[in-house]
């Protein structure tokens, strides 16, 4: 039991903290520390409890403070005392996750389970942790018991909707989110669930999967409404203007193969690129950082915090590059950090949010028309928004420099190998129904399935009946999950002889690396942004031929290709150097695009006043 004493010095510090008076309640608990420190005392805190307590109070206020290292040293001083401390166990946890160590987070919340602790905010961590492993059947385990310890707010049911969703089961995570959407309309982490879910969805229509984002982004600004405090901008129209770019994946990442040669062509005569890093990096990080003007860690930073950095920085132009995925700081874009806000790349639709400005697209992936299903002002990059290279692998890997071969097995009658390497989520009933008939009329053919997901058996399982109950025997659909390195992923496009585009959600990033490797891509337009993505692809290389109008369409081009083996045999040869000389893999063209795109926000800004 705590003693009088101690317990006097941990009220006033208390009493400190919650008036947001951090160093002066330090001040007090080591004080209170020094007493200890100053003689051995053990007569006076035999059991230490005393000495545990000042130390978790001190580990909390730098916690509050974001000073996640000492934070770290006095919850490591308790567990040097007494290894078995859950509540240090557990802040270990909670200091990892704020520095973007999802991995030891994981850790120490696995370890504070074995010591017999356990509540829905441990759980709900654990779950999103093998989530992301791709161990989904685990995930579902934490999930249901976050769900059944008592969570408090809608967090565990949105969760196990997300996990849904990643599984494929889109229409079951609607179903569940349904009863809540009804109750509480303006819950921002259910609307943001929803909208998310809703994109991979076949059956709502592009205004239903818009009006669930303006709903998202109509919640988020009635919690976070704008800062008032003005830019102090220099408001030069033609100076160098200072480009931030904001995301988590600055790593090795789908989104990098797009970023990063983007922000290496980036003239820097006319902007500065500072780079605002929201996670943990890999080698892939060091690369943005070389090219950074100004690089910013920003992951252990609440949005306050990081809106008063932005600021600070004096950035003209915040482009955000997650949407609505994992980790974004939506509630932060609400409350504007910078004078022009845009949305890119990272996401297939809109923010939902009157406070980021802009979205850039291009006209294939936008058409006229399509300003009826943003909150943005439309900015079209043709002729595509994007372009493509390769990541690098890191330096000390034995394959560092390796080219993996694009040879396929040749002589006639070979089989054909269809493939899809996008995510579950992905992978619609009728893009199922459109591939099973395509292996009904290709004989000796058969389809490689490759998603993170399907390392977990339950996954695989399930896919696997989508197509057994469709009357495709299991042999002919290969499932594999992720792979240990780039290089071992790209080889595996060696044994694909046609990529199958998923819909309505196209590929992105697969279908550049498909069409890198040689392999060409089938895919099927619809009536919005991820419906369009791949057509826009195909047009920048030239191969609008790939692209159906209609799934029986879709169905007859598979098929056609797979007939006609001496035509594929020379698209094999050639697609790979026909693709890196095309457009999409030219990303100078697109960089002085983006640049003017800036430089035109920034007038207009300037132009109306440089208000907030």
């Amino acid at each position: 039991m705590t003693s009088p004493a101690v317990q006097h010095v941990l009220d006033r510090a208390e009493s400190l903290g919650k008036a947001a008076q951090w160093e002066e309640a330090i001040a007090v608990l080591s004080s209170g520390l020094n007493e200890f420190e100053r003689v051995d005392d053990s007569a006076r805190d035999p059991d230490g409890e005393d000495r545990i307590e000042l130390l978790f109070a001190l580990s909390r206020c730098y916690f509050a403070q974001n000073r996640q290292d000492d934070a770290r040293q006095y919850a490591q001083r308790i567990l040097e005392l007494d290894e078995g401390h859950v509540r240090a166990t557990l802040q270990l946890g909670w200091c990892a996750l704020a520095e973007g160590d999802l991995e030891e987070n994981a850790s120490w919340f696995r370890r504070a389970l074995e010591l017999g602790f356990e509540d829905w905010k441990l759980r709900s961590q654990l779950g999103l942790f093998d989530l992301v492993a791709n161990r989904i059947s685990e995930a579902e385990e934490h999930f249901t018991r976050a769900i059944e310890l008592g969570c408090p707010d809608t967090s565990a049911v949105c969760n196990m909707a997300y996990l849904l969703s990643r599984g494929g089961r889109n229409d079951e995570a609607m179903t569940i989110l349904g009863p809540m959407l009804k109750a509480l309309p303006e819950d921002v982490p259910t609307l943001e669930i929803a909208a998310n879910t809703l994109n991979y969805a076949e059956g709502p229509s592009a205004d239903a999967v818009f009006e669930m984002h303006r709903r998202f982004g109509d919640a988020v600004e009635k919690l976070h409404p704008v800062d008032p405090a003005p830019f102090e901008n220099d408001r030069t129209r033609d100076r160098r203007l200072r480009i931030g770019y904001l995301s988590g994946d600055f790593r090795t990442h789908s989104v990098a193969y797009f970023l990063l040669p983007l922000v290496q062509q980036h003239n820097r005569e006319s902007i500065e690129v500072v780079l605002y890093s929201l996670a943990k990096g890999d080698h892939v990080t060091e690369r943005f950082r070389e090219e950074a003007d100004l690089w910013r860690d920003c992951a252990a930073l609440k949005d306050d915090a990081l809106a008063e950095q932005i600021r600070e920085d004096k950035i003209d132009v915040l482009v955000e590059l997650s949407g609505l995925f994992q980790g974004h700081r939506m509630s932060m874009l609400a409350r504007r950090a910078a004078p022009v806000q845009v949305t890119y790349c990272g996401y297939a639709n809109t923010t939902g949010l009157t406070q980021v400005d802009y979205r850039m697209v291009d006209s294939v992936t936008d058409p006229p028309g399509a300003e009826k299903l943003v909150r943005e002002q439309l900015v079209r990059l043709d002729p595509c928004f994007l372009t493509f290279s390769l990541l690098p692998t890191p330096s000390d890997a034995s394959e560092a420099e390796e080219k993996p071969p694009c040879k396929r097995r040749r002589g006639p009658g070979r089989p054909i190998t269809f493939g899809s390497f996008n995510n579950i989520s992905k992978i619609s009933p009728s893009a199922i129904n459109a591939w099973c008939e395509i292996l009904r009329r290709v004989p000796r053919s058969d389809l490689l399935i490759k998603a993170g997901a399907l390392a977990d058996e339950k996954v695989r399982k399930e896919l696997a009946y989508e197509f057994t109950g469709r009357g495709i025997a299991q042999p002919r659909v290969r499932m594999m999950s992720a792979t240990k390195t780039i290089t071992d992923h790209l080889r595996l496009y060696e044994e694909v002889d046609i990529a199958l585009d998923t819909f309505p959600y196209h590929g992105t990033t697969t279908t550049c690396e498909a069409l890198s490797q040689g392999v060409p891509v089938i895919t099927l337009t619809g009536d919005r942004h991820a419906a369009r993505v791949g057509t826009s692809l195909l047009s920048a290389i030239g191969r609008e031929e790939w692209v159906a109008d209609s799934w029986s369409e879709y169905i007859d081009k598979a098929c056609g290709l797979a007939e006609d083996p001496l035509r594929l045999d020379r698209i094999h040869d050639t697609l790979a150097g026909h693709f890196f000389e095309s457009t999409l893999s030219q990303p100078a063209p697109l960089a002085r695009r983006i640049e003017a795109a800036y430089r035109q926000m920034w007038y207009r800004w300037c132009d109306e006043g440089g208000n907030t």
